[in-house]
């Protein structure tokens, strides 16, 4: 087995079977390649290193279509080489996640947003 492989099947697709979202911060840019090569027709990878605003647009149509019932999705990979395209990503996704995924949470009776 090569190391490329093993890297895949055992430390980044658990992963994102058990989260759905994985962000690889690279900034040697060593598992570029790697992070490509699981791009499927259930797993979208998005690859940062062109630029942030275009990353972050597909970020959000794959949180979109998670939203869907019966989501034809199973997971989204974001490559990051860099820290401050990571972060760019993180926040606006998050955001999306708190305004649309997650609902209110009932308690006693009463429902809150958090």
């Amino acid at each position: 087995m090569k190391i490329s492989h093993f890297i895949q099947q055992e430390v980044i697709l658990p992963r994102l079977k058990q989260n759905g979202v994985l962000i690889v911060y690279d900034p040697d840019v060593r598992c570029r390649e790697l992070c490509l090569g699981l791009q499927s027709a259930t797993l979208t990878v998005i690859d940062t290193s062109e630029g942030s605003i275009l990353g972050r647009s597909a970020a959000l149509q794959v949180f979109n279509e998670f939203g869907k019932p019966n989501p034809s999705l199973e997971g989204m990979l974001v490559y990051a080489p860099f820290l401050r395209f990571s972060i760019l990503m993180v926040r606006p996704v998050m955001q999306s996640l708190k305004n649309t995924l997650l609902m209110p949470l009932k308690r006693d009776g009463a429902s809150r947003n958090r």
